[in-house]
């Protein structure tokens, strides 16, 4: 019988359910595409921020950032495994980019907000876009739907 101490096992389960293989070369194209987009056509000085930042990591993270003026953070992080739906609203002129998860499975946080900080769970994060035509807009649905291909089917859980 071969015996395994404590930090081996540790070693052999983070190796197994930590490790994802993805197709680079796709994960790139999409969060480049998806960077371009958010880049050229974010909205979020429109609606009275200062800042806004948009990740997505090659663990499968998609992380959002929006900073006021006076200094309060909003940050969002969305397993993109987890998503559910990719939708659309509004026109060319002004959209929301409408992610959502069937459970609560987006993290919401504040800080420095002036009517205290939270942490919760929600189910859907809207990113505001500006002058968008509706061929980017289905490139950028395209590369949604991809991106969460690409972490679906490599899930070692």
């Amino acid at each position: 019988m071969i015996l395994m101490s404590s930090i081996n096992w540790f070693v052999f389960i983070s190796i197994f359910y930590g490790s994802q293989t993805i197709d680079k070369v796709a994960f790139e194209k999409c969060k480049n595409e998806i960077s371009f987009y958010y880049n050229n056509h974010h909205a979020e000085d429109v609606l009275g921020y200062k800042t806004g930042v948009l990740v997505i990591n090659e663990q499968g993270f998609l992380r959002y950032t929006l900073k006021t003026a006076s200094g309060k953070t909003e940050y969002y992080s969305l397993r993109l495994q987890k998503l559910k739906n990719i939708s659309f609203l509004g026109t060319e002129n002004a959209i929301w980019l409408v992610l959502s998860c069937d459970d609560e499975s987006i993290i919401y946080q504040t800080y420095k907000d002036r009517n205290g900080d939270l942490d919760e769970m929600i189910t859907s994060l809207k990113i505001p876009l500006k002058n968008i035509n509706i061929e980017s807009v289905n490139q950028l649905n395209d590369n949604f739907h991809e991106l969460k291909a690409l972490f679906y089917k490599n899930t070692n859980y």
